[in-house]
């Protein structure tokens, strides 16, 4: 079985689509047990907790041979890096209690610098606090979603320019 967090949302939701697909026994994480129902419907199992909450999540990775995890931005917390770094320390302190044999991880391109990278640092601490805890660990750091562009579309069809803060020399991987 495969524990799923974010299923609710982009990139977690293709990931357990793409292990269903596959024929794999997926459990889809979420905090609200109703906003699972179309899991159920497509084969899946469901967990609720709290990402937050350390005994839920270690209960829900027991017995599970991968697990895809995420810190997802709370838009509505005061300090922002302090909930990731809450977060983080959950999941960290979950998978060491449940002995998962293998964690990936979402993180970002920038999280392998300690500072300098804005709010993209909590994502440094996460990395830093879940590989000593995973037993085996996969960090995905992706440089950008396209979804990040969805809210362009309509420049550029109009005006045929891509509004962004990214520089014409600028690298990205």
């Amino acid at each position: 079985m495969f524990l799923i967090a974010g299923a609710t949302g982009n990139t977690g939701g293709v990931v357990a689509n793409t292990l269903l697909e596959q024929g794999k026994s997926v459990t889809v994480l979420v905090r609200d047990a109703r906003k699972a129902e179309s899991w159920r419907k497509k084969g899946a199992q469901v967990a609720t907790a709290s990402l937050e909450d350390s005994h839920a999540l270690a209960k829900a990775l027991a017995g599970a041979e991968g697990a895809y995890l995420l810190i997802p931005p709370n838009y509505k917390a005061e300090d922002a890096l302090g909930y990731a770094s809450h977060v983080s320390e959950a999941l960290a302190n979950a998978i060491k209690a449940s002995s998962i044999p293998h964690v990936v991880l979402l993180s970002s391109v920038g999280a392998q610098h300690a500072q300098g990278t804005g709010p993209i640092r909590s994502l440094h601490h996460a990395e830093s606090v879940i590989s000593p805890a995973a037993k085996n660990l996969t960090i995905l750091r992706p440089g950008y979603f396209l979804r990040n562009w969805a809210s362009a579309v309509d420049s550029v069809r109009s005006q045929g320019v891509l509004h962004n803060f990214l520089t014409p020399d600028g690298r990205s991987p």
